[in-house]
């Protein structure tokens, strides 16, 4: 819940080791919260602090609520610290709570990721300051940083609505997209939050494993109403198969929206973009794509069109897909989504 206990620090970003068990983790989380209590957390600014990032003032002994959680609501880059769990959260230059009412996407990275390496590959904060968007992207605590649904969910939703009101955001514009893990969060979040969003636009994840869940589409287990989303897999995936998880996820979604295809919005020889329109008009779109990242160990597990180099700030490598030709960049997309899909 908001009211909950907010505590406030700084953090650096934690160094990653090089990740050897990769694709034996990533459908696998964390067991316990390895976040730190504010108590022994300094408030000092990281030597590597993206430009223009501030630190959140000194929070007294009786500042705990939510106005010390997100204490400066001044445009720019800000790192809050909620209730154990980092946020990088941009706010557009238009988008302060005296300017205009802008709306807002949830961008949440996968296993051994971070906020700075989930933006490296989304673009998500120069998209935001573009179109009027503020941009919000927590970090998983532990050293291979990693989400445990029943510790963490609740959690970022909490963060979440607490910046709607904070910083005046436009209810009927608020978005999430997440890739691996991310995209896991992003299907559960569909389904245990569905009146928090207007779309959601999950990729690299399907279905349930382990204790990593995701939103099947199946018996109960459906969103309170049919929100538009937006669903990218790559066929060659070496952590999330795209045969019997990506394409049963897609199935079970069309049929509980009753949907049939209303348009293939682009076809070539490396991927198929297709949109299905349900009965009352409820909007899913599937795009599949054969890209595929020099790392063996993910193979199609990447992000179209990125161009993060990897190797910075805490980065083991780069989750970009590595074709010489792309036909779409994944940030761009989402985004174009959820500027056409507000919530009516």
């Amino acid at each position: 819940m908001v009211g909950a206990r907010y505590m406030l620090r700084r953090m650096t970003t934690p160094r990653i080791a090089v990740i050897s068990a990769l694709a034996a983790l990533v459908l696998v989380a964390c067991s316990d919260d390895s976040s730190t209590s504010g108590a022994d957390a300094g408030d000092a600014r990281p030597a590597d602090a993206a430009p223009g990032e501030t630190a959140p003032g000194e929070a007294g002994a009786g500042d705990t609520g939510p106005a010390a959680c997100i204490d400066d609501t001044s445009a720019g880059h800000h790192q809050y610290i909620c209730d154990g769990l980092k946020f990088d959260v941009h706010i557009p230059a238009a988008c302060t709570p005296s300017g205009a009412s802008c709306g807002l996407v949830l961008d949440v990275h996968g296993l051994s990721m971070n906020a700075q390496m989930e933006d490296a590959n989304t673009n998500m904060r120069a998209l935001g300051e573009k179109h009027g968007y503020v941009v919000v992207q927590p970090t998983a605590p532990g050293v291979l940083p990693s989400w445990d649904p029943k510790l963490h969910d609740e959690r970022v939703h909490d963060f979440l609505t607490l910046a709607i009101t904070r910083l005046g955001v436009d209810t009927k514009r608020v978005h999430m997209t997440g890739f691996s893990q991310g995209g896991y969060m992003s299907w559960r979040f569909i389904c245990k939050f569905t009146d928090t969003f207007a779309s959601v636009a999950p990729a690299a994840a399907c279905g349930s494993a382990a204790i990593v869940s995701g939103c099947t589409f199946n018996g109960n287990d459906v969103p309170k109403r049919k929100l538009p989303i937006l669903f990218m897999h790559g066929t060659k995936d070496a952590l999330v198969p795209f045969n019997g998880c990506a394409d049963t996820q897609r199935d079970a979604v069309i049929a509980h929206y009753n949907a049939k295809v209303d348009k293939v919005i682009a076809d070539d020889a490396t991927h198929v973009w297709t949109r299905y329109v349900g009965a009352g008009g409820e909007r899913f779109e599937f795009i599949q794509h054969d890209y595929a990242s020099n790392q063996a160990l993910i193979v199609g597990h990447c992000f179209p069109g990125s161009t993060d180099p990897g190797g910075a700030k805490g980065q083991a490598f780069s989750f970009k897909c590595d074709d010489a030709s792309q036909a779409f960049v994944w940030g761009e997309v989402a985004m174009q989504f959820f500027i056409e899909t507000p919530r009516p």
